[in-house]
């Protein structure tokens, strides 16, 4: 099914997620834990984040506006001495201990490589803001993480930054891909020459050898040997190898052996399969709960799934239960594939409306594009500019976008040429920046 949607809402949903680099990078071993910690101080901080490398604690990054940071205070600069103290040969924990219940002037000494010379700043902690959501943004052709009201929290340090689910972020580094938490820690090291969004747990990755799945404490649970593979969901996620697909559990193992030319990871106890030319769905023991008889089939969310009794020319789609009983009619020329909030983006006569659950026409059909409805809204698109419309049609955002992906936390983000934006549900924009860095589809 050809979907006119926005490419920021293409991301995560299966195995071409975030952009990646062509060149394969060495596996990642099972255990990747980084030591990278923020040091905080009795409720006050400097914003330094360090890590022990080599017996020497090294700056990592400064959170943007920390006292660290307005200090002048680099990453890579070698912290020796903390109020006279020194610190090499300390552990992170350590470190944060000497610094623990601070509340006054801090004296940090540091080296900055390449130059051997002792430099010395005083330091105010202060109590930094916590943001409770983060976005990624470009800055010049980095990306960093903005907090929700625009302001620049983790620096622009990575080559490419994703969204955060599950309290984790794949970035690209120099090393490839890994994950991040909220405080920028890498709580999955790099190593990885693709990642994903984290998924019921797991984060999808890609190694030289293939695809496969990390858990949230950066174990290697699901060896990358699979040709392809989709996001975890209700334990199982499908994956494919030598064209073949099947599901695999939690602990690696083949729930369902590796038999169908297609496969969606299961939703609501069922799993969409392709067998011949035919989707149906199977059952949590692998039974047949609604024989092949569908084009097309989509997984079940609310109940519902999404499948086309007929492709080709003449295109029919529509919404079943889980008795195989259509409730939806099988009459628009396409959909997004969920009901959203309540509502399902359908096509007829070549423009996209909404349907509710009983299939009664919610919004006219006027729009060229439409995606799914998130915290209220939908990105619509009328000639080649995207707007935000409401449930009732109303249009919210003016369209003026070339691009929109979904609000999430207050906030979507939105390119107007080479520039993207964040902004809120009044259209007022709190972060712009020119200048998007380029990269690399990864290859099916």
């Amino acid at each position: 099914m050809s979907r006119e949607i926005p490419r920021f809402i293409r991301n995560g949903g299966t195995a071409t997620g975030p952009p990646r680099r062509r060149r394969l990078l060495a596996r990642a071993p099972a255990l990747l834990l980084c030591f990278a910690v923020p040091v905080w101080a009795a409720g006050l901080s400097t914003g330094m984040v360090v890590s022990e490398q080599d017996g020497l604690v090294v700056l990592d990054f400064c959170y943007v506006g920390s006292p660290a940071d307005r200090a002048g205070l680099l990453p890579g600069d070698i912290i020796s001495l903390i109020d006279s103290q020194a610190v090499a040969g300390m552990s992170v924990e350590e470190v944060e201990a000497l610094l623990g219940g601070k509340r006054s002037v801090v004296t940090i000494e540091y080296n900055r490589p390449p130059l051997d010379v002792q430099q010395k700043v005083e330091i105010v902690p202060e109590e930094l803001r916590k943001p409770k959501h983060l976005f990624p943004a470009p800055r010049g052709m980095m990306w960093g993480y903005i907090d929700e009201t625009g302001q620049m929290f983790l620096p622009a340090m990575f080559e490419y930054a994703d969204f955060f689910s599950q309290g984790l972020a794949a970035v690209l580094t120099e090393r490839g891909f890994g994950y991040i938490d909220m405080s920028g820690r890498f709580k999955v090291e790099p190593g990885f020459e693709h990642a994903s969004v984290f998924s019921d747990g797991l984060g999808l990755v890609f190694a030289d050898s293939g695809f496969g799945y990390v858990d949230l404490e950066g174990r290697l649970v699901v060896e990358p040997h699979y040709d392809d593979a989709r996001q975890f969901s209700y334990g199982m996620a499908a994956v494919a190898k030598d064209g073949k697909w099947g599901l695999v559990d939690r602990t690696g193992n083949l729930a369902v052996a590796l038999r169908f030319r297609d496969a969606r990871s299961p939703s609501e106890g069922l799993a969409a399969v392709r067998q011949g030319g035919s989707w149906g769905f199977l059952d949590a023991m692998a039974n047949w709960e609604l024989l092949p008889q569908y084009e097309w089939a989509q997984s079940f969310r609310g109940g519902l799934a999404c499948v086309a009794e007929r492709l080709g020319d003449d295109p029919r789609y529509g919404f079943i239960n889980k008795d195989g009983r259509s409730v939806v009619p099988a009459v628009y020329e396409a959909a997004t594939g969920f009901f959203s909030e309540g509502l399902a983006a359908v096509k007829k006569d070549g423009k996209w409306g909404y349907v509710d659950q009983t299939g009664a026409v919610r919004v006219r059909f006027s729009w060229d594009a439409a995606a799914d409805f998130s915290e209220g809204l939908a990105a619509v698109r009328t000639g080649e500019l995207w707007g935000f419309i409401t449930k009732t049609g109303a249009v919210a955002i003016e369209p003026s976008f070339d691009e929109a992906g979904p609000f999430a936390s207050g906030l979507a983000r939105v390119k107007v040429e080479d520039e993207i934006r964040y902004l809120d549900k009044r259209g007022n924009y709190v972060w712009e920046e020119w200048g998007l860095p380029e990269f690399e589809e990864p290859e099916k």
